[in-house]
């Protein structure tokens, strides 16, 4: 008979730890997510980053679209895989997201275009910087 502990439930999901009590105690949490049903796989969002993402959005997602809405897709994807496309999309954070924000706003991005009155979206839609 399969035991109904939480921990079974799953493929093994070891982590390494340098010591025994980090290892217990992110066992305990673990457990603790599993049994409130708030456990979240992260391998995945480990493994993908953002770049390996959006392209995969362009690829598939994308050429389903309405014509005029494609190449802005393509211009905002590449604009975000630039900044952002490094990070696993575990990785990412509301503060790296706050930091790309705040430099879109700077223009330090786009080699002295700028306008103060555009807003982020707006800023969004430009083209790709050479």
């Amino acid at each position: 008979m399969e035991s109904c502990h939480p921990q079974n439930r799953l493929a093994n999901r070891g982590k390494d730890v340098p010591h025994k009590r980090d290892a217990e105690d992110w066992s305990r949490r673990t457990e603790d997510e599993m049994v409130r049903g708030a456990y979240i796989q992260r391998a995945t969002a480990d493994r993908l980053t953002l770049a390996l993402a959006l392209k995969r959005y362009v690829e598939e997602v994308t050429p389903t679209k309405r014509p005029s809405s494609q190449e802005p897709e393509y211009r905002r994807a590449a604009i975000l895989s630039k900044h952002l496309g490094k990070y696993s999309l575990a990785a990412l954070s509301p503060e790296i997201v706050a930091k790309f924000r705040d430099l879109r706003l700077a223009g330090e991005d786009r080699k002295g275009r700028h306008d103060a009155r555009q807003g982020v979206s707006d800023r969004l839609r430009e083209e790709v910087p050479d």
